[in-house]
């Protein structure tokens, strides 16, 4: 995918999302939504944390379950519920949260 680059100032929110051994980072720009980013792209966080909050001191960061919507907060499932492989796949797979039909951020594409 083509690099994707957002002023700074646009920058609201930074969030690990954490999923069991699963980890990925949420960026949310105004006016454009939320967008994936893989781990180890904002690793080491925390000198470029200093290094955003010197340009946008606006900017929320911050760790959320992926067991939950982000959007309405529905719980979307646990390690309890996932008794098979199929199962489990087909719940990290989903696009759109079942309740409010949200769509999920995807990797190099904002929504």
């Amino acid at each position: 995918m083509p690099p994707i680059s957002v002023a700074i100032e646009d920058v609201i929110a930074i969030d690990q999302i954490e999923g069991g051994e699963h980890r990925h980072f949420e960026i949310t720009v105004r006016n454009k939504g939320r967008m994936k980013v893989k781990y180890e792209i904002f690793q080491p966080i925390k000198p470029l944390r200093k290094a955003l909050l010197t340009i946008n001191r606006d900017i929320q960061f911050g760790t959320q379950s992926a067991s939950h919507c982000r959007e309405c907060g529905t719980k979307l499932f646990s390690p309890d519920d996932l008794s098979s492989i199929p199962q489990t796949l087909r719940a990290l797979r989903r696009e759109r949260c079942p309740e409010c039909n949200h769509p999920f951020p995807k990797f190099g594409k904002f929504v």
